[in-house]
């Protein structure tokens, strides 16, 4: 009975070892599968972890740089035009010279041998001057490369010129109609004037092409309105007997689409940048043209013609600028040209009603002179 007990608590002892040892092993093996676990997620979380700073590290957010007022052509990383605050106005003084556009009104001579007579001293000619005009804008930004805007141009340029021949001459007209009672007579006296105006009125969309933290390339797409207005008049007055008045008039208005490409670079570090435009519009349109001699005779002549064109502005403009540190004023100046091409000029429709020829008038008109922009952002 005793061995038998003895036996059973042998076995019972036994088992209980074997319990325990098997739930130490089971326990060492879990511990090191948690090991081994924690070990290899920080291995991978190591290996996941970049060898040197990120470049989000290195540079700022968007909206972190524009907190923190610093300016946008700081060599930071980011495109010039990232951090553009979202409203802009601005205004330009342009200082223009409208050229090909001068009128031959009268020359001095001594007799009216077919076809004229011979030219005994300067030409009297009326050419336009330097004048001003103004030019008033804004823009509306979408995102960080695009915006919308709109501006309204505005010129005007008057010219006057007399001419008196020498003692003894007389003045011939280039300007009448020579099938004309006037345009045989001797005149002593004559004065001229030419206005020549324009408006233009473009609205656009604007998005950048490529950037960086100094420069940016923008793509400028849109609509535009012009409005060209053409006036001349001169006077004859002949030797005490009365006076000849010749008065033109050329009108056009058209609307079609811009395209063209804005750039800009910035000096790192500093306010300071150049800046280049190219646009170019075509417009589709109509010329109103009027021509009124009024002579000795009464009204000599009085006839219009009107036509439609095509007409084709191209603008080029560079210059530099000053910027201040969060880009919120702009200061720049530069030089423009304007290229009106496919239009009816003053000469050529004078030319037209002399010579009973209607054909060929689609000559060019250009403007250039200097331009100053002041534009405030927020």
């Amino acid at each position: 009975m005793f061995l038998v007990l003895t036996r059973q608590g042998l076995a019972q002892d036994m088992s209980q070892a074997y319990a325990q040892a098997a739930y130490a092993q089971q326990m060492a093996y879990a511990q090191q599968m948690a090991y081994a676990q924690q070990m290899g997620y920080g291995r991978q979380a190591a290996y996941a972890q970049p060898m040197g700073p990120g470049p989000q590290a290195a540079a700022p957010g968007v909206a972190d740089q524009a907190a923190a007022g610093q300016p946008c052509q700081s060599c930071d990383g980011l495109c010039a035009s990232a951090c553009d605050p979202n409203w802009a106005i601005f205004g330009e003084f342009i200082y223009l010279r409208p050229r090909n556009a001068e009128v031959a009104y009268a020359v001095p001579a001594t007799t009216l041998p077919p076809p004229g007579p011979p030219e005994l001293g300067p030409v009297g000619v009326v050419d336009p001057d330097w004048n001003p005009g103004f030019r008033v804008g804004f823009e509306r930004k979408l995102n960080e490369t695009s915006s919308i805007g709109a501006d309204y141009t505005f010129f005007q340029s008057h010219e006057a010129n007399a001419i008196v021949p020498p003692g003894g001459d007389f003045l011939f007209p280039l300007v009448l109609q020579p099938g004309t009672g006037s345009a045989t007579l001797l005149f002593d006296s004559a004065t001229a004037s030419q206005d020549i105006d324009f408006q233009r009125v473009n609205a656009d969309y604007r998005s950048v092409l490529a950037c960086g933290p100094t420069y940016s390339v923008t793509l400028v797409n849109g609509l535009c309105y012009a409005h060209l207005k053409q006036g001349f008049n001169a006077d004859f007055t002949a030797l005490n007997i009365g006076a000849t008045a010749v008065t033109t008039s050329s009108n056009f208005d058209g609307g079609g689409l811009q395209t063209g490409l804005e750039l800009e670079k910035h000096a790192c570090n500093s306010g300071f940048m150049v800046y280049g435009r190219g646009m170019a519009s075509f417009l589709g349109g109509k010329f109103d043209n009027g021509y009124l001699q009024n002579g000795l005779f009464g009204t000599e002549v009085n006839t219009s013609w009107k036509a439609g064109r095509v007409v084709t502005i191209l603008d080029l403009e560079t210059g530099f600028g000053w910027a201040n540190r969060n880009d919120t004023i702009r200061l720049t100046a530069g030089y423009v040209f304007n290229g009106w091409f496919n239009v009816v000029k003053t000469n050529d429709f004078i030319n037209a009603v002399q010579n009973d020829n209607f054909t060929g008038l689609n000559d060019s008109l250009s403007f250039d002179g200097f331009v100053g922009r002041a534009e405030v952002r927020f």
